[in-house]
C-alpha cells in the first residue's frame, strides 16, 4: 500500500476550536500514491442536525459517498480515522478527485497541493 498523507487547507488552534463547535471538517485531502481524496468527516449531532434541517424545509437530505463519522472532529481524532481507514482500504472504494476541478470554484490557491498543510 501506497503511503497515506492528510492535509489541511488551515491548521491553527483557532481553526480546531471553530471546527469542533461546527462539528464537521471539510478542508482535508488524502493523498495516497498519485491519487487524492476528499473525505469529509462529521459528527453524528452534525449530520443529524442537517438531516433535520432538509426535513423541515421539506427536502431529501443527499448524504455524500465521502462522508465519515467521528465522534468528535479535533485534529487528532481525525488523523487517526483516516489513517485507520487508509489502512483497511477504505480509499480503494472512493472516486479520486482532481485538485484543480475541485477547487476552480473557490480557491486557486489550493488547487495545488504544495498550499496544503501536511498534517500527516
Amino acid at each position: 500500500m501506497d503511503k497515506c498523507e492528510i492535509f489541511f487547507s488551515v491548521d491553527s488552534q483557532l481553526i480546531e476550536f471553530d471546527i469542533q463547535e461546527k462539528g464537521w471538517r471539510g478542508d482535508i485531502i488524502v493523498k495516497i500514491g498519485d491519487e487524492i481524496f476528499k473525505p469529509i468527516l462529521i459528527t453524528p449531532t452534525r449530520l443529524f442536525h442537517e438531516f433535520q434541517q432538509s426535513i423541515n424545509q421539506n427536502q431529501i437530505y443527499d448524504i455524500e459517498p465521502n462522508i465519515i463519522l467521528v465522534e468528535k472532529t479535533v485534529k487528532k481524532t481525525i488523523i487517526n480515522t483516516i489513517i485507520e481507514l487508509c489502512n483497511n482500504g477504505y480509499f480503494s472504494k472512493v472516486k479520486p478527485i482532481d485538485l484543480e476541478q475541485e477547487y476552480s470554484l473557490y480557491s486557486r490557491e489550493l488547487q495545488e497541493i504544495k498550499n496544503w498543510v501536511k498534517v500527516y
